[in-house]
């Protein structure tokens, strides 16, 4: 019997694992990161960025095996060598860029070091064989400039400091017995401001000023064994230790009080271990989190499991990480992250807190399309989320299942796969199809089908809305009719429309208001209709050419009222709120701070703030002040073009709204954008065609009087969605 009871106690416990695992795998799969990403074809030198870095005017440098690179987010300045030009770089192969103090460029290279005088463009060349300003070997490692500003170079034979005032470097710790080895790959200072030297044979502790080697790190070294003894990056933590990425053998951390080393692996049977053993670069972001970059893609390290979350490439996704073999991670001003690998630079903001829903081919538990038409979610908190060619995605959020509804479905076959719209009423779904009206029964587990033949005007269902009297009210390319859930009884109502005139029947949007009053919006060219039950009328507001009171345009695609009343409808040229007192419109259109004059879909959420999903991402606007603030794919939606009919709010407020590259689902309070404030900078001035890099306090003749003026601003969220 006690045998029993261990075996039973361990198939629970391996059980209660694999449930927990599980579940972590699966909401691992729906917070992916939209990554931005930047090659060659966009002007980039050459694909492989091995070392990026901001300089203090705003800039971005990056270094890649052919060529150093300045960029602006609107173009790239290439600094190459070339042995006609006195002024060029010692070499094309980038391994490190460094600012000094004095606002200097330093590019580490495999042939030598680049130093630039962001003033004035004049570069100086050190190299081994240069008498004057001599270093220790050609081949750079790394460049450090520590806290006090002095500028330490790594090379393959030696540890440099420069001296300033005479514009050379001279070899420190120079006695094989000084380091673990002279081959330096990489170079880092504590918060203590000991140095921390990387080489092929460990790591050393050194304190410069008193020319001490502190102690090493090696592997088999009692308390201070490190994984392996070639390590190829050492990085500062801030939290108090020093990460080091070796090139075989994984991802040392190491406790700059304590000395305590603990080691991370790739396990291949462990998906949430570090994905490569060859590490390149670690960061520490401001907002505390900690990536970093492998041979085999992308991780964040989760401090609490001690375990990582990977980001790679898929061939099928362009939002995924450009290439798996990450070379270098920097942090800009704004807190965008910037990702060099071996194709490439991907970009993206850690801070975003919007989940994505996206079709996975090799995943068959991921949503069956990208295209969303239609969300619902019922009272037992299931997501129905239409697609434009494959059918219905029930997704149960606790467990991130997802079941698939299709015309060949088991449990419900509906009518089409090609979903238009999707509401419910008590337990039962309606779906709008391109082929009748499917009623699915949660309690009676059944699916009813409509169609021309039970009453409805047209098959092709283009918009639904529950109404506040349990009516589902049927939108169709030809018409509009009521379905009475109660008595199963379909009314057409079309000739309301053609009574008064409204020939375009093409129904796109029907809503109800708080004063029970009915909107219809006809998609063609019959504007918008108002049907008034109480007074019995019918109201039809269209575009006016010479007024600019009237409504914008005539194709109208989304309703919604706010909190205090105000009826503000979406159209295929801008917003516009009603005013119902002189049935007058204002109109919000892309100069007055709207993302994009196609506006989709339309909600209100609980702070009263309108959020408007467009071609060219979601403007939120602030009914308080009518200002209007954009967000994009680099904020973390799935894109920047959104569809019609696939926006919803739920009980608990949360917003949802799909596009052409899957579902967002987001709390708006979530939502926080950088405080960051860029500034504006000076790139270039030409006068007559000369350029110049200031112009200040410069006398200039009668006749030099045609000037242009290159200006930038470094926010490069901005620049590249």
């Amino acid at each position: 019997m006690k045998t029993m009871n261990k075996k039973y106690i361990i198939y629970m416990l391996l059980l209660i694992i694999l449930l927990i695992t599980t579940n972590i795998v699966y909401v691992s799969a729906y917070n992916n990161i939209n990554f931005k990403n930047i090659t060659s074809e966009d002007g980039l030198s050459q694909g492989t960025v091995e070392t990026i870095i901001q300089d203090d005017q705003g800039y971005i440098w990056l270094g890649t095996n052919d060529g150093l690179c300045r960029y602006n987010g609107y173009e790239f300045k290439i600094y190459k060598h070339d042995e006609e030009l006195e002024n060029s770089i010692t070499n094309n192969y980038i391994v490190d860029i460094k600012q000094d103090n004095s606002g200097n460029i330093w590019g580490g290279t495999a042939n030598g070091l680049s130093k630039i005088d962001t003033k004035t463009d004049l570069i100086t060349n050190y190299n081994m064989n240069d008498e004057e300003k001599s270093l220790s070997h050609y081949n750079i490692g790394d460049i450090l400039i520590t806290k006090s500003g002095d500028v330490l170079v790594g090379t393959s034979d030696g540890l440099n400091i420069y001296n300033e005032k005479k514009d050379e470097f001279y070899r420190i710790f120079n006695k094989d017995s000084d380091l673990s080895s002279q081959f330096i790959r990489s170079l880092a200072e504590d918060e203590n401001q000991n140095i921390w030297v990387a080489t092929n044979n460990g790591i050393d502790k050194i304190d410069i000023k008193n020319n001490k080697n502190m102690i090493s790190f090696k592997t088999g070294h009692g308390k201070f064994d490190i994984s392996e003894n070639d390590i190829y990056v050492v990085r500062y933590d801030p939290k108090g230790y020093i990460w080091a990425g070796a090139l075989k053998e994984g991802l040392n951390r190491i406790d700059i009080n304590t000395n305590e080393v603990k080691q991370y692996k790739n396990d291949d049977r462990d998906e949430k271990s570090l994905p490569g053993n060859y590490v390149k670069d670690i960061l520490r972001d401001s907002s505390g989190n900690l990536w970093v970059g492998t041979d085999n893609g992308l991780a964040k390290y989760n401090e609490q499991t001690e375990n990582f979350a990977t980001y790679k490439n898929k061939i099928y996704d362009k939002t995924s990480l450009v290439n798996d073999e990450v070379f270098s991670i920097q942090e800009d001003e704004s807190g965008l992250i910037w990702v060099g690998t071996y194709a490439g630079i991907s970009m993206f903001d850690p801070n975003t807190n919007i989940e994505h829903y996206k079709k996975d081919p090799f995943d068959e538990n991921s949503i069956s399309d990208n295209s969303i038409h239609g969300i619902y979610e019922d009272k037992d908190g299931l997501l129905w989320v239409g697609t434009n060619s494959k059918g219905v995605n029930v997704i149960n959020r606790k467990n991130y299942n997802v079941k698939h509804l299709n015309k060949t479905s088991k449990d419900y076959p509906i009518s089409d796969d090609n979903i238009n719209d999707i509401v419910g009423i008590d337990n039962k779904i309606f779906i709008a199809t391109k082929n009748g009206l499917n009623e699915v029964d949660k309690d009676l587990k059944t699916i009813n089908i409509y169609n021309t033949e039970d009453g409805i005007c047209n098959n092709n269902i283009t918009a639904l809305f529950a109404d506040s009297k349990k009516n589902v009210w049927i939108g169709t390319a030809n018409g509009i009719s009521v379905l009475n859930t109660n008595t199963n009884e379909i009314i057409d109502i079309t000739d309301i429309l053609t009574n008064h005139n409204i020939e375009d029947q093409y129904i796109k949007v029907i809503y109800e208001d708080s004063k029970g009053n009915y909107w219809v919006g006809c998609f063609i060219d019959g504007g918008l209709v108002k049907i008034d039950p109480n007074k019995r009328t019918i109201e039809n507001y269209r575009n006016k050419k010479e007024d600019k009171t009237s409504i914008s345009s005539n194709n109208i695609r989304s309703i919604v009222e706010d909190k205090n009343g105000n009826l503000y409808i979406g159209t295929s040229y801008g917003l516009n709120k009603l005013n119902e007192s002189n049935n007058t419109f204002e109109r919000y259109l892309e100069k007055d701070g709207l993302s994009n004059n196609t506006v989709y879909g339309l909600l209100v959420d609980d702070n009263n703030n309108l959020w408007a999903s467009t071609n060219l991402g979601i403007s939120k606007l602030d009914t308080n002040t009518m200002t209007f603030e954009t967000f994009n794919i680099i904020d973390g939606f799935q894109g920047n073009e959104f569809n019609g009919r696939a926006y919803y709010k739920n009980k608990s407020g949360e917003l949802f709204f799909g596009g052409i590259n899957g579902l967002n689902i987001f709390r708006p309070n979530d939502i926080n954008r950088s405080r960051y404030v860029p500034t504006v900078i000076f790139d270039e001035f030409k006068v007559n065609g000369k350029v110049y890099k200031d112009i200040n306090n410069q006398e200039f003749k009668y006749n030099e009087n045609t000037i242009n003026i290159s200006v930038f601003i470094s926010n490069y969220k901005n620049r590249l969605c």
